[in-house]
């Protein structure tokens, strides 16, 4: 009986050893589960054939195993009869990409902003997003989870996702109180629909007020900032100040000899003459003209009236005093009291301005002289004249009346034309001879006949007696000798 076990057993251990050994016939094989090379995060499962027990150089004693990482992985299978084999498989892993998604600024976003996302820059490596878009970075604006896929030139590839949340801009309204239209010096109140929960900002004057007054001209807007740092702009509000109109009709004129005049108005964007007519300039005769003058968007009318006076021209009379040559002229003449310029014109050349002018002429010449005035409307006459320049006669200061041949007369000669008068007076002014003559031949005596006695006399001559102008005075001193 002990024989027979012994037997049995020897048999039994025959079968069991490996399967070069005692005629066991074994074999240990590992399947893969999938590709022997993987990328890293990646893993394979390695699968023994079937048996009793399982040593893996892993130290595992399962049937399968699961490996992420490089290496010989080698397994010793035994089989029911003791019979055991071994096999192993080798596991290659290559790095795979790392894949985060990054923005280019902190939350909180308000709607109306744009983000940019990054990812991780892998040489020649290949990038994926949700959007289809296949760049390093992307720019968002909306809310919603966007995902990068990052594939390497092996073919490893790694996902990173962002969730964005763009906050909704909160609608704001403004509210005026009246027209956005008005007179300068009037204003209108405009305000947010925003009573809290926000800070305001007024353009263009920088108010933070909920409400605000405007009384210049402007496109008046708020933005409210709020808690979250987000900002809301309300629509723009355009206030317009119209100028209030200041109608000017002219001043007063005068027609200045004609039947009508051009007279011009302003003073505002619309005007209204009291003829119904609308343009600046209109032509009137004689009479009284009211302008209304008014600017759309101001309620204001502004009036002004202009006088239209017919009036004569002004006619000048030229008077003139002494016209000796190398003598001051005194000019003069007769104006109305509405002349304002006088312009003078000498006839040698010469201008004076004023009203009674001087001057002095040069030459001995019949000179014409014109003076051209201008009244305060404007009128405008002339005043024209002739004037005999004459040289100052040489006149004896002695004489002898005697009756020796010698200088017995006070001779004048008058080579001009107009008629001179003689006036002799004494030594207490008494009139002792007189003659008025285009030459004076005078022999000492009184007009009656009576001899005068030596001495010294006065006397007065005038030139151009009868001429349209003052005549011209000569006066001085004679000696009388016997």
């Amino acid at each position: 009986m002990r024989f027979l076990l012994i037997l049995s057993f020897l048999l039994l251990a025959g079968f069991s050893g490996s399967a070069n050994e005692g005629g066991c016939n074994f074999t240990a094989e590992i399947t893969p589960s999938g590709p022997t090379t993987i990328c890293s995060g990646d893993s394979v499962i390695l699968t023994a054939t079937a048996g009793a027990t399982y040593d893996w150089s892993t130290g595992a004693t399962t049937q399968s195993i699961v490996v992420y990482l490089p290496g010989n992985y080698s397994v010793t299978v035994t089989d029911s009869l003791g019979c055991d084999d071994s096999d192993n498989q080798f596991i290659t892993v290559i790095p795979s990409p790392f894949a985060t998604v990054i923005p280019d600024q902190e939350p909180p976003y308000c709607q109306g902003d744009t983000v940019q996302l990054f990812t991780t820059f892998t040489p020649f490596g290949d990038y994926l997003w949700s959007t289809d878009e296949t760049t390093l970075s992307i720019e968002v604006t909306s809310s919603g989870l966007y995902t990068v896929t990052i594939t390497n030139n092996f073919g490893c590839t790694d996902s990173a996702s962002l969730p964005v949340v763009f906050i909704p801009t909160i609608p704001i309204f403004t509210f005026e109180n009246g027209p956005t239209t008005f007179c300068e010096g009037e204003s209108v109140g405009i305000s947010s629909s925003v009573p809290f929960g926000g800070s305001h900002e007024w353009f263009p004057n920088g108010e933070t007020s909920q409400s605000i007054t405007a009384t210049e001209s402007g496109d008046y807007y708020v933005i409210v900032t709020w808690p979250t740092g987000c900002t809301s702009t309300s629509e723009v509000v355009e206030v317009n100040v119209v100028p209030v109109p200041m109608a000017y009709a002219g001043e007063d004129t005068a027609l200045c000899d004609a039947e009508s005049i051009e007279i011009t108005g302003g003073g505002g964007m619309a005007l209204m003459w009291s003829t119904g007519e609308t343009d600046p300039t209109i032509t009137v005769g004689e009479g009284t003209y009211i302008l209304s003058a008014n600017n759309p968007g101001c309620d204001i009318v502004s009036n002004d009236t202009v006088v239209v006076l017919e009036l004569p021209v002004p006619e000048p009379m030229i008077t003139y005093g002494s016209h000796v040559v190398g003598e001051p002229v005194n000019f003069s003449g007769t104006y109305p009291d509405s002349i304002t310029s006088w312009y003078w014109y000498f006839g040698d050349g010469a201008e004076q301005e004023g009203p009674n002018p001087t001057h002095t002429y040069d030459n001995e010449e019949t000179y014409t002289v014109t003076v051209t005035v201008i009244d305060q409307y404007g009128c405008t006459g002339y005043g024209q004249t002739e004037i005999d320049i004459n040289q100052v006669l040489q006149i004896p200061t002695v004489f002898t009346p005697n009756g020796d041949g010698s200088n017995d007369l006070f001779l004048i000669e008058n080579e001009a034309d107009g008629r001179m008068n003689l006036e002799v007076f004494d030594r207490w002014g008494n009139k002792v001879y007189n003659k008025e003559a285009r030459e004076i031949r005078w022999d000492g005596r009184t007009n009656n006949g009576t001899e005068l006695d030596a001495g010294t006399y006065y006397y007065v001559l005038k030139l151009d007696v009868f001429a349209q102008h003052e005549p011209t005075t000569q006066t001085g001193f004679l000696t009388l000798i016997k």
